[in-house]
């Protein structure tokens, strides 16, 4: 009789123990999906940031950009222009130059 009771408290004692792992592994199991769901919220978060600072920057450049060509700027002084600038005075054309206008012949 004690050889089968010796044997009936291996077993429950095997069955303490697996009973132990198992609630074991299901804690580490939760515990590796939280700090998983954890990074996964960090990345997010760290990708929103940048994307609103990266917003935040273009806005700031837009408004800075609008600010300069608000306000009128100093014109640098030169001494000669150059003759092909689009901002040299045109020459008055003689009274005999040919003018260019709409032509009768194609209307």
């Amino acid at each position: 009789m004690n050889g089968h009771r010796s044997a009936h408290y291996r077993g429950n004692a095997l069955i303490l123990v697996v009973g132990i792992l198992v609630l074991l592994v299901l804690v580490a199991t939760a515990f590796i999906t939280k700090t998983q769901s954890g990074r996964a919220t960090a990345v997010a978060q760290r990708d929103a940031s940048l994307l609103h600072d990266r917003s935040n920057t273009v806005h700031k450049e837009i408004a800075d950009e609008i600010a300069q060509a608000l306000f009128v700027k100093e014109v640098a002084a030169t001494f000669g222009e150059a003759t092909d600038s689009a901002n040299t005075r045109k020459r008055i054309p003689t009274l005999d130059a040919p003018r260019y206008g709409h032509d009768e012949r194609h209307p």
